[in-house]
């Protein structure tokens, strides 16, 4: 699941899935744009994926499998996109 298939949702739906509402959602992408260091390789996801990424790993933990990526590389999402949004 993606942000993609997820931006229709309305208030309830949105926050029943992400455990935020949509207008603290877009707040969190907006502190992770400002927050991000363009070093690197850049990433698979966008930031909207990498907010989502965050807010699932925490509600749940099954992320790695939902986003094909590794149990690391979300964990490091995590990590650098939580500290920046907390």
């Amino acid at each position: 699941m993606f942000y993609v298939d997820i931006q229709q949702l309305e208030g309830a739906a949105f926050k029943r899935l992400t455990g935020v509402t949509p207008a603290v959602f877009a707040m969190m992408v907006e502190v992770v744009q400002h927050a991000h260091r363009a070093f690197g390789r850049p990433s698979k996801l966008s930031y909207e994926d990498q907010v989502l990424v965050m807010l699932m790993y925490l509600r749940e933990y099954r992320v790695c499998k939902k986003f094909c990526v590794n149990a690391r590389t979300s964990l490091v999402i995590v990590r650098e996109r939580g500290c920046a949004v907390g």
